[in-house]
């Protein structure tokens, strides 16, 4: 019984391990598609890594993944716990990558979201129904989510040709 648990284990952390990986690729390749940021002078594109305690060292592994250039741009990955969530009003960033978090952190980030018209980035299907902007999920092969309702309050410039391949929900 001991080593059935131990089996499910490694397999979920390798689930997410290969899940991890998708998103350190297309990530900085979502951004790049943001007309705004592709079109940025300083060539600097900033993340914020949003974790509970819990997931901090899945967090962390997501920014050891996360490529350092892509293209002609820097990339420059942080982590902010969630305790700490109220820093997240004077940070400066171009993006948010947020893993499970609780209703109140998921208000916070629209809101600032909303604000300063930055992209959102959910791990779950659940952060992708709290207002996150962009969800990727791989099963049999890699969808692209978007929160349609997000999009439109956000009014963010994508790529056309991107906008095509992606898959919107209506939450």
């Amino acid at each position: 019984m001991k080593v059935f648990f131990i089996v499910i284990a490694l397999s979920l952390s390798l689930i997410g391990s290969e899940l991890l990986k998708v998103h350190r690729k297309l990530v900085p390749m979502i951004l790049l598609q943001v007309k705004d940021i592709a079109k940025k002078k300083n060539k600097i594109i900033k993340i914020l890594i949003v974790a509970n305690t819990n997931e901090l060292l899945i967090a962390q592994e997501l920014k050891e993944l996360i490529p350092k250039k892509i293209k002609y741009f820097d990339i420059k990955t942080s982590i902010l716990e969630e305790s700490n969530i109220n820093e997240l009003w004077v940070l400066n960033y171009d993006a948010i990558y947020a893993f499970s978090l609780s209703k109140k952190t998921y208000d916070m980030i629209n809101q600032i979201s909303l604000k300063d018209k930055i992209v959102t980035f959910s791990n779950s299907n659940i952060g992708l129904k709290s207002g996150m902007l962009v969800f990727i999920d791989k099963k049999k092969k890699i969808n692209i989510y978007m929160n349609f309702k997000t999009m439109k309050q956000l009014k963010i410039p994508f790529n056309s040709k991107f906008l095509s391949i992606v898959k919107f929900v209506n939450e």
